[in-house]
């Protein structure tokens, strides 16, 4: 390193350090984000929400853990704090619908908005 300055050797030697240290702390594991593996569903013919799993993912619709039907689909809250099903997810709530005629149903078939829960 025929004429380098000494500062400019070290400035060199740290940030080659502080890039392997980098690179060394992604590789090797540094902690990392706390996903949280849990989401909230609905009931659509009760209104009962539930908190399940998903670390190993889910496939709506999923099961009532007390009925053990198929009849639980992701819900969320919006900004007024009501408690809706994603619109994706309108054609099951009619299918769940269909397999349960004269249910009283927990969700409006058109918007997907909870009309009645169960806490």
């Amino acid at each position: 390193m025929k004429g380098a300055k000494s500062w400019q050797i070290v400035v060199i030697v740290v940030g080659l350090l502080v890039g392997g240290a980098s690179i060394g702390w992604v590789v090797f594991g540094g902690g990392g984000a706390k996903l949280d593996h849990r989401t909230y569903v609905v009931d659509v013919l009760t209104g009962e929400r539930f908190s399940i799993d998903t670390s190993r993912g889910i496939m709506p619709p999923v099961k009532n853990p007390k009925t053990d039907t198929m009849s639980c689909l992701p819900v969320v809250k919006d900004e007024e704090g009501e408690w809706f099903i994603n619109r994706r997810f309108l054609d099951q709530i009619r299918e769940i619908l269909a397999a349960h005629p004269g249910v009283d149903p927990a969700v409006d078939p058109e918007s997907g908005r909870l009309v009645r829960t169960v806490e």
